[in-house]
């Protein structure tokens, strides 16, 4: 859901918008555009380029069904701190652990410290880093795969309150900023970028998406 309408909302009378999250099925994008939702990506594992076909597809498919354009958003799992180094310290052991417990039902392969920062660099599916490195990132794959929309899954499992609580910190008074100022230099607009936020249900279970999550909301 991009926006909840609210009766003190000055702008009530915008739509209510619905995602339908997608992994990997192509099936399940054309789906999204049957029924005209919106399209968010659920990206949390190898190279995002990958999911650049799935949004070409949602837009072919709503202009066969008749559907007016709809959002391509991404969802995917970080987590922002000072400088890269802190960052990649606290999450790596949680990502493991969660990873590898879930890795039992969902058939995940457990990460070695390589493959984890290879997930974290330029080309990975992890968004964790300075608020530098996070908003370079989002910058740069919103643009390739079409999106309008970047919800940040954070709290990963075992952070401690000061970790996530920096997090939020970082990601609305830095990441937000830097992203937008990034894509209006590269020309992509800020009228592009309808939210940029932070969600994920809060739990530590392995049921949501198999890397838990808690939310934080920063609209336009």
């Amino acid at each position: 859901m991009t926006r909840a309408r609210s009766h003190e909302d000055e702008r009530d009378d915008l739509p209510l918008v619905f995602g339908l999250g997608v992994g990997d099925s192509p099936e399940s994008v054309l789906r999204a555009a049957r029924y005209g939702f919106g399209l968010m990506l659920a990206i949390i594992g190898g190279p995002p380029a990958r999911f650049a076909p799935f949004a070409q597809l949602f837009h072919e498919a709503l202009a066969r069904y008749g559907q007016p354009t709809r959002p391509v958003g991404v969802h995917a799992p970080g987590h922002v701190a000072p400088t890269d180094e802190q960052a990649r310290e606290e999450f790596w052991p949680r990502y493991l652990e969660v990873i590898r417990h879930v890795s039992r039902t969902r058939g995940f392969a457990v990460p070695t410290e390589e493959s984890f920062l290879h997930e974290v660099g330029p080309h990975g599916a992890l968004y964790v880093g300075s608020p530098d490195t996070v908003a370079r990132k989002i910058a740069a794959n919103l643009p390739l795969l079409g999106a309008t929309r970047f919800d940040l899954k954070y709290g990963m499992g075992g952070l401690s309150h000061d970790a996530l609580m920096t997090n939020i910190e970082l990601y609305g008074t830095q990441v937000i900023p830097r992203v937008r100022r990034l894509l209006r230099r590269d020309g992509y607009g800020n009228e592009s970028v309808t939210e940029l936020a932070g969600e994920g249900e809060a739990r530590d279970d392995g049921r949501s998406g198999g890397t838990g999550g808690r939310s934080v909301r920063s609209a336009r």
